[in-house]
């Protein structure tokens, strides 16, 4: 696939991982599954609940891949045992499920619809729709990078500048992809500025580090 593709879903099974891709598929959305390693050594820490398994779509099938895994199991939630744990939450917890769907997965979502209806709480689908909306602009909402980077963003300049302009550059570029395929920053407007700085003063003082060695190899040879 030569488009662009993001993270779409991420999944610690590889067998869910590719049932997912086989209905993806089936409605002829294009995709690719990339296994990342984990950062651990394997050895030493338990990484089977790490989701290292990720499914990529094009952003603007983003969607779409959504909206197929939906309808697929809004057609099984009839199958389900009523001792499944969802049963026995609140129907405030239920609302919760149905508010973030990208966390509780797209079988929990139609379930959770699915239990509120039958208790006389049935959310409508232009309910549904505001739900996922402001689900959106929560998730769009830059996070603030913790006090303790940006410290030792700028501590690293002067003793690590290869590590200081990493830590800006991180600040600066961080995205991420939002369930309907929107890219936005992941830190505050303030705290990108702090790594612009950040990555500009390293850059500056690698240079001049350069050209101070360059001027003293000159002159002792």
């Amino acid at each position: 696939m030569a488009e662009q593709c993001d993270t779409f879903l991420s999944f610690t099974d590889e067998d869910l991982a590719k049932f997912v891709a086989e209905k993806l598929k089936a409605n002829d959305i294009r995709f690719v599954i990339e296994k990342s390693k984990p950062l651990l050594d394997t050895s030493l820490v338990d990484t089977s609940l790490d989701q290292n398994i990720h499914i990529k779509l094009q952003r603007v099938d983003f969607q779409k891949g959504h909206k197929v895994l939906e309808d697929y199991y809004k057609a099984q939630i009839d199958q389900v045992d009523n001792g499944y744990f969802l049963f026995f939450f609140t129907d405030e917890e239920l609302r919760e499920i149905i508010s973030k769907p990208d966390e509780w997965g797209h079988f929990n979502y139609q379930l959770a619809q699915k239990i509120l209806k039958e208790r006389g709480y049935g959310i409508d689908d232009t309910e549904l729709v505001d739900l996922k909306e402001e689900r959106i602009k929560d998730l769009a909402q830059p996070e603030r990078a913790g006090r303790l980077l940006l410290f030792f963003g700028y501590c690293f300049i002067p003793f690590g500048i290869i590590v200081g302009f990493l830590i800006g550059r991180h600040l600066f570029y961080s995205r991420r992809t939002l369930p309907n395929g929107q890219m936005v920053f992941y830190y505050t407007d303030a705290d990108r500025r702090h790594g612009n700085r950040i990555m500009i003063i390293s850059g500056v003082i690698f240079i001049l580090s350069i050209l101070v060695l360059a001027i003293v190899t000159i002159n002792e040879s």
